[in-house]
């Protein structure tokens, strides 16, 4: 476990490298120095050896982690809905929202009506974030296979919508604090004169960093914010389709049955019909995967 937790964090620190590496490519030649890769740009946690500067260096470098492996992460969630629905074609976003187009018809000619219902497109903290399905009718086990793994897989892609939003908010903070530090490098690092150029060459670098981890940041909770929309469309049949204040995972509702007739008596005069006892509310079957 301990091997693969490592190789773990070595993959991400590679992917946190090689983003890095990417985006001080794009930035303008002319402000590249001819010099050895900094910590920042190399995408490794720089150490200032001062309690200001490294905090501040700390978290972009797990802002750096976080962009680097967001690609991934949204790529398992799309992995893991094809496994769920023995799609073996293909995981990309358009061919998953075809094929749960194609399910939920099936059960829409079966007598179901289905809603994914969505709250927190805007957030940005993914406890903000919700993905409920509504069914009325009764779903087969296949049935609820499908509506489990379409509604956690939407869950997942807003839950990373909102983490990568903050993130984006986190650049202005460190961009903030990037000018807030820069006046600080000579008189901090005075008196050690080879330490105070690492630090300033660090902290340019990330001047020209923050703005591109910003757009990335953008561009990619856009994309998860797509494929959730594109998976509601998909899995729903009937968008009207009512809602409770707090409605579970799947609530299915089975049509309810008109109360029978009572029968005629027999023999003497026809006694008057008995009033119908309330209808008890349908049952309902309610679950977290």
């Amino acid at each position: 476990m301990g091997g693969q937790n490592g190789l773990s964090s070595m993959k991400r620190l590679l992917h946190a490298s090689l983003l890095a590496t990417a985006l001080l490519a794009l930035a303008p030649a002319c402000n590249r120095q001819a010099q050895r890769p900094t910590q920042v740009a190399a995408g490794l946690r720089f150490v200032a050896q001062e309690a200001s500067f490294d905090a501040f260096f700390s978290e972009l470098f797990d802002l750096q982690l976080l962009l680097a492996a967001a690609p991934a992460d949204e790529r398992q969630l799309r992995v893991t809905l094809a496994s769920s629905l023995g799609v073996t074609d293909g995981t990309t976003p358009g061919l998953l929202a075809e094929r749960v187009a194609t399910r939920s018809l099936e059960l829409k000619d079966k007598g179901l009506q289905l809603r994914l219902e969505i709250e927190g497109w805007d957030a940005v903290d993914p406890a903000d974030t919700s993905a409920q399905t509504r069914v009325v009718g009764t779903l087969d086990d296949a049935g609820r296979k499908t509506v489990e793994a379409v509604t956690l897989a939407t869950r997942g892609e807003l839950a990373l919508m909102a983490r990568l939003r903050r993130a984006r908010s986190s650049v202005e903070l460190l961009n903030s604090r990037a000018m807030a530090l820069e006046p600080l490098v000579e008189g901090t690092f005075v008196n050690q004169p080879a330490h105070l150029e690492s630090v300033r060459r660090n902290l340019d670098d990330t001047k020209r960093v923050l703005p591109l981890l910003a757009s990335r940041a953008a561009t990619l909770a856009e994309e998860s914010k797509r494929f959730a929309s594109r998976l509601a469309t998909a899995l729903t049949t009937h968008p009207q389709l009512s809602t409770s204040p707090t409605p579970p995972l799947v609530t299915s509702e089975p049509a309810r049955a008109l109360p029978p007739r009572p029968a005629p008596a027999r023999g003497g005069p026809a006694r008057p019909a008995a009033k119908p006892k309330p209808a008890s509310a349908a049952p309902s079957s309610d679950f977290e995967p």
